[in-house]
């Protein structure tokens, strides 16, 4: 597991390696060290994008679950899965935050079918002490928060074919874009954020729900797999992402240098990556879809 480690900024940015990715085969963000989302698209990865701080840290725009006073993390992935663990250290206590993307039920990322429903979901949880919790949700170019229900109805002029709709499962922790929550060891806060025309008559989607569905789709491909080198799929792309996970399935000794191992690949192909074969390094790599931001 990783370490904890104090956030350090160059010119007002986090290092790309204090990233973390989620996806649903539809969209993905990426996810600060800091508790950030950085970059997203919606409703797809050729979208605009919803937040972009990673290229702009004043105009981007993010949407940050933090504590305040932080000063040192650690992220990872639960096992075989694409649900991403934040866990951020302030002064008085120590939270976890876990993101990943609500999947329809019965989703599989093998299918050309959408698997994604729209929902990004955020978990927090104090394991330690007390934490003053920090939610801001700022998109790009700005948004004005209505209350509607148990959450936020987000008005986003940029972008007025979608809705957005911010809930989280205690109505006292939203009030408008830029909110504060005392918590204490063994509080609990979950938060959806969804996008859509309909909005949601209640809170949407359990964060369970979203971690079975991660899970189930791994669980095909949880037996050991190793994938064959060959000319003809060197450097070519996988029509269909999952198929990176299933390549060549071969049942011989895992230790010949001409076989690779699959299962540090299932996440890729869950957060719905392309991926490319690299006979002469011996790897995948990830090769997501550029947006070139215009203003």
């Amino acid at each position: 597991m990783a370490r904890f480690t104090p956030i350090r900024r160059f010119d007002g940015y986090l290092p790309i390696e204090d990233h973390g990715l989620i996806g649903d085969g539809t969209t993905a963000a990426l996810v600060g060290r800091d508790g950030a989302i950085s970059w997203m698209c919606v409703p797809r990865f050729d979208s605009p994008p919803l937040f972009c701080s990673i290229l702009d840290s004043k105009r981007g725009g993010a949407f940050t679950v933090a504590p305040e006073g932080l000063h040192e993390s650690r992220q990872f992935y639960e096992a075989d899965t694409g649900v991403l663990v934040t866990e951020m250290r302030s002064a008085g206590g120590l939270m976890r935050l876990t993101d990943a993307f609500a999947l329809r039920s019965g989703a599989d990322l093998s299918e050309d079918a959408p698997a994604g429903r729209g929902e990004l979901l955020r978990s927090i949880a104090v394991l330690e002490g007390r934490v003053r919790l920090r939610i801001d949700i700022d998109p790009r170019d700005g948004a004005r928060a209505e209350r509607l229900g148990e959450g936020l109805h987000l008005r986003y002029p940029s972008r007025p074919d979608i809705g957005l709709y911010l809930n989280a499962s205690r109505a006292e922790a939203l009030s408008g874009t830029r909110n504060s929550l005392e918590l204490i060891s063994g509080d609990h806060l979950d938060l959806t954020l969804r996008w859509g025309k309909k909005s949601p008559g209640s809170f949407p989607h359990s964060f369970g729900r979203a971690r079975g569905g991660h899970h189930r789709f791994v669980a095909p491909m949880a037996a050991p797999v190793h994938l064959r080198r060959t000319r003809r799929a060197a450097d070519a792309p996988l029509g269909n992402h999952a198929e990176a996970a299933r390549l060549h399935p071969e049942r011989r000794h895992p230790c010949r240098p001409d076989f690779l191992t699959a299962g540090s690949h299932r996440r890729a192909a869950q957060l719905g990556l392309s991926l490319r074969l690299d006979t002469r390094r011996g790897l995948f790599r990830l090769r997501a879809p550029t947006y070139r931001l215009h203003r």
